[in-house]
């Protein structure tokens, strides 16, 4: 008997894949916008605009598309997957988006999601430099209790994969997005 194969790919794998896939895009110095006319349409999709830090903006372009691949995925294994309330789920989580980071992150709290103190794979991060000036980024890999690796856009004008631990002093916590 044949069956039909079954989507194994979890929304953190996802949202992984979308941002990797953006390794090594630069910016035009300044924020003045990105030399990739493709990827400047990736970013254009959180509402980004010239002269804003990207950091956000990448993780939010990043949560879109993969939620997007993820629930069309679902949707094509298992026709009875409710779709219409996935994306109701997304657009929930997404509405608290600012393009400050510790905007975003207390709007996060402030609507009921859970922040962590370690992180896990395919959560933003939240970094706090002062009152106001913070980075936003997506757990890449966890390894041990204390560190991990993460993909930022806007490090050191680029989209990198960087190394970090939670003994970061400037580390405000992270929010694993919704499973839908």
């Amino acid at each position: 008997m044949n069956e039909e194969p079954k989507n194994t790919t979890t929304l953190a794998s996802k949202v992984i894949e979308v941002a990797c896939e953006w390794t090594a895009e630069k910016e035009i110095p300044g924020n003045k916008g990105f030399f990739s006319k493709l990827f400047t349409a990736f970013i254009l999709l959180s509402g980004w605009k010239k002269g804003w830090m990207w950091c956000t903006s990448f993780a939010k372009s990043a949560l879109l598309v993969a939620y997007e691949e993820y629930i069309v995925a679902k949707k094509k294994y298992n026709p009875f997957y409710d779709d219409a309330a996935a994306r109701a789920t997304v657009k929930k989580f997404l509405k608290c988006y600012s393009p400050n980071a510790q905007k975003w992150r207390n709007n996060l709290i402030k609507a009921g999601y859970t922040l962590l103190d370690k992180p896990v794979q395919g959560a933003l991060g939240f970094l706090g430099y002062d009152k106001v000036h913070g980075h936003t980024f997506i757990v890449y890999n966890v390894m041990g209790l204390s560190n991990y690796m993460s993909i930022d856009g806007n490090a050191k004008d680029s989209v990198q994969i960087v190394s970090r631990t939670t003994k970061d002093k400037h580390s405000l916590g992270f929010v694993a997005p919704p499973e839908v």
